[in-house]
């Protein structure tokens, strides 16, 4: 591990030392945990954001011409329609 110095607001660093307080853990342990959480949310969001880009992408490629949420329905609905296999 290394060491690192940061800034931090004095009022998020007084709430921070009573939660880790209440928990027995450390600082650099909640600090350490906190930044853990961030990069995996920040991960998934990405994941997210490119899984609705290729939906939106596929969609454009099956759909030429549609707007996005409208396509051409078929006619009558069976299950050769909803399972895509036209």
């Amino acid at each position: 591990m290394r060491t690192i110095q940061m800034t931090i607001d004095e009022g998020l660093l007084s709430e921070v030392d009573r939660v880790v307080q209440q928990l027995g853990t450390t600082r650099s342990a909640f600090i350490r945990n906190a930044l853990l959480l961030a990069l995996q949310q920040q991960k998934v969001l990405l994941l997210d954001l490119f899984s609705k880009r290729g939906y939106y992408y596929a969609y454009h490629f099956k759909y030429p011409g549609y707007p996005f949420g409208s396509r051409p329905w078929p006619g009558r609905w069976n299950a050769v329609h909803l399972c895509g296999k036209l």
